[in-house]
């Protein structure tokens, strides 16, 4: 079968001017060239225009398209490459050659930096906990088969009923509103740290409870750690509580203030904010580093300045 040059130009997406700029170059030959005009124009093989197809094709995505998928500066996806993180190769199209990433590649990439920034979740705080789900609200009241428990997991869902034993409810869905406070804006936590009840009806969860619901989802974090204990971290927000919730969170305070003021308890952070001005070289391996470790900024500069301070004490 043979191609007029139209179905060649639309073939490889290319405009006529194109094809017969290949032509020239001597990437694709007519079987006719020639008597063109007697048989209405150029006529290609199809097997030469599939072949010329596949010799066009990128067998990658480029250093752009890549930076693209990883969120990264294409600079930056060029320093991985040169360090040997991210495998590549080169395809030459015409006189070019273009340095190319598998798909596959860019993924096995990802999901190592994922789970070395889950690592690293894990080794500092210990699992975090989900706090909503479809079916329920950690450290919610709930009846389970017709008896009094606390949910205490959500993946799975799990409750603790009053004999301390542990049950994973085949059905349950909440009541509760989902409680969408804002983000609270100013920098800075406020962690404690509760051993974990053996009890559902014990204070500390009642105390949870009101924590999150007063913050917001968006305000709090629980992490459940290896030796039994919850690890919380908290942002700067306002809780309005009892006598003896008050002192329950004072005592299980390891960082930050609880601050009373008019209509409650003011959480403080302990950190102050600085400005501080670097070189463009600086930020830019600052960035390298907190990406390769699956940290914040904040996080890389507070392990940097804790280690020299550490080191001149």
């Amino acid at each position: 079968m043979y191609l007029s040059i139209d179905q060649v130009a639309h073939r490889l997406h290319k405009s006529n001017r194109q094809v017969r700029y290949l032509m020239e170059k001597g990437w694709l030959t007519p079987v006719n060239q020639q008597h063109p005009k007697r048989d209405g124009g150029f006529r290609f093989r199809e097997e030469d225009v599939k072949e010329l197809e596949e010799s066009l094709t990128l067998k990658g995505l480029t250093v752009k398209e890549t930076a693209q998928h990883l969120k990264l500066t294409p600079e930056y996806v060029l320093t991985l490459i040169g360090k040997g993180e991210i495998a590549s190769f080169t395809q030459t199209i015409g006189n070019q050659k273009r340095r190319l990433v598998k798909l596959e590649e860019i993924e096995r990439y990802r999901s190592e930096k994922n789970n070395d920034a889950v690592a690293n979740r894990m080794g500092e705080h210990g699992r975090k906990m989900q706090l909503i789900s479809r079916e329920a609200h950690i450290f919610e009241e709930a009846v389970i088969n017709g008896v009094m428990a606390r949910i205490v997991d959500l993946a799975p869902l799990r409750a603790m009923t009053e004999t301390g034993e542990i049950v994973e409810p085949e059905e349950y869905k909440s009541n509760l509103m989902e409680n969408n406070k804002p983000y609270l804006r100013e920098k800075g936590y406020v962690n404690f740290s509760f051993p974990m009840p053996r009890h559902p009806n014990h204070p500390t969860y009642h105390a949870l409870f009101k924590m999150i619901r007063q913050l917001g989802a968006k305000n709090i974090q629980i992490f459940e750690q290896q030796w039994g204990d919850y690890f919380v971290k908290c942002r700067q927000g306002l809780l309005e509580l009892l006598e003896d919730e008050y002192r329950l969170l004072q005592r299980s305070i390891i960082s930050g203030q609880l601050i009373p003021v008019t209509g409650g308890y003011q959480l403080t952070s302990d950190e102050v904010e600085v400005k501080v001005n670097i070189t463009r070289n600086m930020l830019t391996q600052y960035d390298q580093l907190a990406h390769k470790k699956g940290k914040e900024r904040n996080d890389i500069l507070f392990d940097a300045l804790s280690h020299y301070l550490g080191g001149h004490a």
